[in-house]
């Protein structure tokens, strides 16, 4: 198929994708796995281990472990909060 002839829709080099309201809504509430994940990649390269390695490895295990221990301590509050208002 020959593209000259102009059946081709758009020019994929000006289709522009930016991030959504979901990604954007994970960057911000998960911004201490990421500073966190900076400070480790920088101790990882004087190191002499690739950054986009170390990037790629331990960043999705800093943010499970982030959002766990503020799920952990969002259920601690609650439930101590829930016990304090039991009627006497």
């Amino acid at each position: 198929m020959d593209e000259s002839n102009g059946n081709c829709i758009f020019d994929p080099e000006y289709v522009w994708v930016g991030p959504g309201l979901m990604e954007r809504a994970f960057v911000l509430t998960a911004l201490p796995a990421f500073l966190l994940e900076f400070v480790v990649i920088h101790g990882l390269a004087r190191l002499g281990v690739s950054e986009l390695q170390s990037f790629l490895f331990t960043m999705p295990l800093l943010t499970v472990v982030w959002f766990y221990v503020v799920g952990w301590l969002l259920d601690r509050w609650l439930h101590k909060r829930a016990s304090g208002r039991t009627p006497a």
